[in-house]
């Protein structure tokens, strides 16, 4: 799970870096749900980057996809780090889900369920 953590960090990070000095990546919440038909754990992390355009939300979990960009293609990597993230969460009976919007960030939110 920490890889899977720092890939997406990582990829807020990075991206961020490519619009302004100022932006923030935040780990905005971790919450835990205690519900008895599905109870989970939250992890919420945003930024204030370069976002992603709505045809390419679905896609950025894809291995080997790269936003064609000139600001994507001045960031090194083969484009899986997302991609392994994915699995893993998937492989702890988890979800990710991504909200973006070009020139205003992105929100990514894992939830991991539990018994």
């Amino acid at each position: 799970m920490e890889k899977a953590l720092s890939a997406i960090i990582k990829n807020a990070i990075v991206y961020n870096r490519q619009i302004s000095t100022e932006s923030e990546v935040t780990l905005s919440h971790l919450r835990v749900t205690l519900s008895h038909l599905h109870p989970h754990v939250q992890i919420t992390i945003t930024d204030t980057g370069i976002g992603i355009a709505p045809e390419f939300h679905d896609k950025v979990f894809e291995k080997f996809f790269r936003v064609d960009s000139s600001l994507t293609y001045s960031v090194s990597g083969v484009g899986v780090g997302l991609f392994i993230a994915k699995k893993v969460i998937e492989l702890h009976d988890g979800n990710i889900t991504l909200k973006s919007e070009i020139g205003k960030g992105t929100e990514v939110t894992i939830k991991l369920y539990y018994d």
